[in-house]
């Protein structure tokens, strides 16, 4: 079975060509951050056939160089062998001057995703809509960073008004999970499903906060499957945000297959390679 990794960052470390740059000061990347080929390392020994590289904020702010130039190195050395194992999405300012200049060109240099953090502003804050339109025209993905459920009544307004625009949102939008079945503080992310152009990642965060609230991440996944079906929900490790020594790379993995164990083998096959490789189809 294909495994892709729909949250993986990767981030240089003592590479003056690639400084990091902390837009946001968060404590695991001094200590645990990892570069492209430790990333491949614990990849290949888990068996995981590709992933999505996802610009670390925290790391390498808004220039999303080494992330872009680490995907097209190590899909050229893959070669025949894989057409495309990684794709590259980019961390971008919305309300950055020429913003949307901005967006074409990381596109235009090979960039196959935006990702945006509406934390400073809001979801449907107007001023972002140029990044927006961008996407919409260059048919570029957006992930949405810490979108919770607090901003999912502005969130709903951006589905609205972009349905042609493939939107996911990472790590199912940091919904409450602690209430137990039927999981009613998340009946916000579960009423997103009537928007045929989103899909949710969940990843090694949600079973996490599964655990540490007592209750079975297999409950959580069949209440998402049952809203979204399995064509629409991508695993993630946020590897190595979720890090040693609590989580290995493998042992994240197989926290996820644990938490799908009870599903079909295709909505198996759809969960942690067949959505990813439809909302990411360069991967195939």
């Amino acid at each position: 079975m294909d495994i892709i990794d729909t949250h993986v960052h990767v981030i240089a470390k003592n590479q003056p060509d690639y400084p990091q740059i902390h837009v946001t000061k968060l404590a695991w990347v001094p200590t645990d951050a990892k570069d492209m080929e430790e990333i491949v390392a614990r990849m290949d020994a888990a068996g995981v056939t590709g992933a999505v590289l996802v610009q670390a904020l925290a790391g390498h702010g808004y220039d999303n160089r080494y992330t872009l130039d680490s995907s097209i190195r190590h899909n050229k050395q893959a070669g025949a062998v894989q057409r495309q194992r990684f794709t590259p999405v980019g961390m971008i300012d919305p309300l950055a001057p020429g913003a949307a200049d901005t967006v074409r060109d990381w596109v235009r240099r090979g960039l196959c995703g935006v990702r945006i953090r509406p934390l400073e502003y809001a979801v449907d804050d107007p001023r972002t809509f140029p990044v927006w339109d961008a996407c919409r025209a260059l048919k570029v993905p957006m992930v949405m960073m810490g979108v919770r459920p607090p901003a999912h009544a502005a969130f709903t307004r951006m589905l609205e008004r972009y349905p042609d625009i493939a939107i996911t949102v990472d790590h199912t939008s940091g919904v409450q999970v602690d209430d137990g079945a039927p999981f009613a503080k998340a009946q916000s992310l579960f009423d997103l499903a009537r928007f045929p152009n989103f899909s949710v990642k969940f990843s090694t965060n949600l079973i996490q906060n599964c655990l540490k609230a007592n209750v079975k991440p297999q409950d959580f996944m069949k209440r998402l499957v049952d809203a979204y079906g399995s064509e629409r929900l991508m695993w993630g490790s946020n590897y190595p945000a979720i890090h040693e020594p609590d989580w290995s790379y493998a042992s994240a993995l197989e926290a996820a297959k644990d938490a799908i164990k009870p599903f079909s083998v295709k909505d198996r096959e759809n969960l942690m390679a067949g959505a990813a490789l439809k909302f990411w189809p360069e991967l195939r």
